[in-house]
């Protein structure tokens, strides 16, 4: 039988946001990706309406973030 290893979160500190998402995708993740995110937020989701969001990084080397 096959087991998946089990993928956790950490929750990148406030001091360390702009540093991490630039190692991943790089130092213009600010001005293009990252508004990206919100307005696809905006048009999946008629209740969102902006707001402050959390980065992770995953045990496998991934990323995500969130709103809080």
């Amino acid at each position: 039988m096959t087991t998946n290893p089990t993928v956790t979160r950490r929750l990148v500190a406030e001091d360390q946001r702009i540093e991490h998402a630039a190692a991943i995708f790089g130092i213009r993740f600010p001005l293009n990706l990252e508004p990206l995110v919100y307005t696809f937020a905006e048009r999946l989701s008629t209740d969102y309406d902006g707001g402050y969001w959390v980065y992770y990084t995953l045990s496998n080397g991934g990323f995500y973030m969130a709103p809080d």
